[in-house]
């Protein structure tokens, strides 16, 4: 994996979708992978785990949010998956607390969900989403 790996992804999301949370992670996978060599009870690796656990738990809300302005509501499916993403991110992140180092397993996970979810998922349903809307103006 490099460094670049997520800087280098073009950020396709369409507004307002893109412009805090899909930046936001990819900023957190950045300075974990930065970090990622650094204990986990170091300050670096403590913001970034804190950061990382309310991102997990406002992102949810966001797209909620989001998608209710234009009149939809997120699948089930998609609903599942950030609930995936919440419990593996406060799962990691409590044992990062306990001292078990974890950044390599929370970087493995938040690549595969940048490109599953974040450049699969969202990209697949958001779009669809605000297609929906402006066909019903």
């Amino acid at each position: 994996m490099s460094e670049s790996s997520i800087r280098d992804t073009p950020f396709l999301l369409p507004p307002p979708f893109l412009h805090t949370d899909s930046r936001r992670l990819a900023v957190l996978i950045d300075r974990l992978y930065r970090h990622r060599n650094q204990p986990v009870n170091t300050e670096a690796m403590t913001d970034i785990l804190d950061e990382l656990t309310a991102h997990a738990f406002e992102t949810l809300v966001h797209e909620e949010l989001m998608l209710a302005s234009m009149g939809m509501a997120l699948s089930a499916n998609h609903t599942k998956e950030h609930v995936r993403f919440q419990e593996f991110i406060a799962n990691h992140c409590l044992q990062a607390s306990l001292g078990i180092n974890v950044p390599q397993e929370l970087l493995d996970f938040l690549l595969d969900w940048w490109h599953q979810h974040v450049l699969g998922t969202d990209l697949n349903e958001i779009p669809a989403h605000a297609a929906r809307r402006d066909a019903r103006r």
